[in-house]
């Protein structure tokens, strides 16, 4: 025996809440795990851009017999590298070279920056980077011969990466500091023994390297 329609109406509107309220708790299961792999993403994505920034800095160093210096407020040189203006939060790559290894410093001459690598990795030369959860504690920082910065999902530079080149210290937190809460900067650099093997194997000889 067949249900009248208004029954059949009935029974129909039920099974239409029954799917939504059964959808609705799988979104809220599924939302923060969505919402999780977005950031990793982002995270990743970021990262590597800055790797490729490193690496593109090392290539435009070993061309032009310098590294460039930071365009408009201590920002990445996109359009010298040929690169992407904005990181995948939509914010520049801040950018702090030491000085000495600039293109301008050593007049585009590749020797004479290969001396330099030497001389400023002998120094207690700037930027920094440092790895301890002391700020005090300068026995973990490390001269580098430039840092590129990333201010993360929430869009601004914590801990004492604030305010990129303006605070005077140059001395970066890593982003493997294990720093919790707000601090999700990311910091890459390269090291100076890294670009006196690449001075060697140009027959450049890193004098010490």
């Amino acid at each position: 025996m067949s249900l009248p329609p208004s029954s059949q109406r009935g029974i129909a509107l039920l099974q239409v809440a029954i799917i939504m309220v059964i959808m609705s708790s799988l979104f809220a299961l599924i939302s923060p795990l969505l919402k999780m792999t977005i950031k990793k993403n982002k995270h990743v994505d970021e990262r590597m851009m800055m790797n490729e920034a490193s690496r593109a800095l090392i290539g435009y160093a070993f061309i032009h017999g310098g590294l460039p210096s930071p365009s408009a407020e201590n920002t990445l040189p996109t359009s010298l590298l040929g690169l992407p203006t904005l990181g995948p939060y939509t914010k520049p790559f801040a950018y702090e070279v030491n000085a000495a290894l600039t293109e301008t410093a050593t007049g585009g001459d590749i020797s004479v920056f290969c001396q330099a690598v030497f001389t400023e990795s002998s120094n207690s030369s700037l930027p920094m980077t440092w790895h301890a959860r002391d700020y005090t504690d300068t026995l973990n920082t490390t001269p580098v011969p430039f840092a590129i910065l990333a201010r993360g999902e929430n869009q601004q530079f914590d801990g004492q990466n604030t305010p990129v080149g303006t605070d005077g210290d140059q001395i970066y937190e890593n982003s493997g500091t294990g720093w919790q809460g707000t601090y999700d900067d990311s910091v890459v650099t390269h090291s100076f023994d890294q670009l006196c093997q690449r001075c060697d194997k140009l027959a450049i000889v890193c004098a010490g390297g």
